[in-house]
């Protein structure tokens, strides 16, 4: 909110502010769909938080899926039913949500890119792989520490071998979710040189601990940069580099030392108080948000009687 007043482009106010909130309501993907936005590569002309549409995604399978596991427990008394009934619900959801991303994908990869119900199939392909864990399927050992550097090349390969915005959510990221699955089915080989062991490196685990703060960061300060410097291309060279990800590191260490004390707090109380904590922090950034928008929104009302000739482009 800061930067928008600060650093981003005056035309830019309004629609970052409107996305703080839909960022903060957790609904910003249909926000992007609705104002017919795309995920475009980094430039001053940019969204600043367009990155935040996956977390959107996220909470919304987090609220839907304890939701289908409360209707399945009212529908049966039985435990190995409820469990049958909730794993059949689970497939049969991601197999028709890998079907709708197939063919919205095809006429609408902007929208698809975007859309809940397109992306709720690789959500769903991680709970069917945890199934799978849960249960002891897993790779076998003597397996593992091949199949994890398969899976892990996967990854890292469909960075190269697809354009993102235009190939998924349809049949192109099963690369991805597919090599996602082989790493985490393979988690656990002793082979010194298994990707397991690699993966589990001190350096990388503690990376893996502010990755999340990173995401969150690393855009709107990449974003504020190129507005800065006026970089509409997106061109940012190494020096450039290192001071967005050392600022996006600095931002994500004094957030985390920032919220530990009230999240360990909230987490020792009782439901309610872990509510009431996400309900502040929510006011925290939709309030001040909403604000802003309206007093903006005010202050650039000009009755049009009050306006001739030249004074008009005032």
């Amino acid at each position: 909110m800061v930067m928008s007043f600060v650093v981003y482009e005056p035309w830019a106010q309004l629609g970052t502010l409107r996305e703080v909130i839909a960022t903060a309501l957790y609904y910003e993907n249909w926000h992007l769909i609705s104002e017919q936005l795309t995920y475009d590569a980094a430039g001053s002309e940019t969204s600043a938080l367009q990155h935040f549409w996956s977390l959107s995604v996220q909470a919304q399978f987090f609220v839907v899926l304890p939701l289908i596991a409360v209707i399945v427990t009212l529908l049966s008394r039985r435990r190995a039913t409820r469990v049958r009934i909730f794993w059949v619900a689970v497939i049969v959801g991601t197999a028709c949500s890998f079907v709708y991303a197939w063919q919205l994908n095809a006429f609408d990869p902007t929208r698809a890119y975007f859309d809940s119900f397109a992306r709720a199939w690789e959500l769903g392909f991680g709970g069917i792989v945890a199934g799978l864990w849960k249960r002891g399927i897993v790779i076998p050992a003597a397996w593992r520490g091949i199949t994890g550097w398969i899976g892990l090349a996967m990854i890292i390969s469909s960075g190269f071998v697809f354009e993102g915005k235009e190939a998924y959510p349809g049949p192109a990221a099963l690369l991805p979710v597919l090599g996602a699955a082989v790493v985490l089915l393979s988690a656990g080989s002793t082979h010194r040189a298994s990707a397991s062991r690699v993966l589990s490196h001190r350096s990388l685990v503690q990376l893996d601990r502010i990755s999340y703060g990173l995401y969150l960061w690393h855009w709107p300060i990449l974003i504020a940069y190129l507005t800065y410097r006026g970089n509409t291309d997106g061109v940012i060279g190494p020096l450039g580099a290192i001071a967005v990800l050392a600022a996006a590191y600095v931002a994500t260490m004094l957030t985390t030392w920032l919220l530990r004390l009230p999240t360990r707090w909230a987490a020792n109380r009782g439901v309610w108080t872990q509510l009431a904590a996400i309900v502040v922090a929510i006011a925290i950034a939709v309030v001040p948000a909403t604000t802003s928008h309206a007093a903006i929104m005010r202050s650039a009302d000009v009755p049009l009687e009050a306006c001739s000739g030249a004074a008009a482009l005032d």
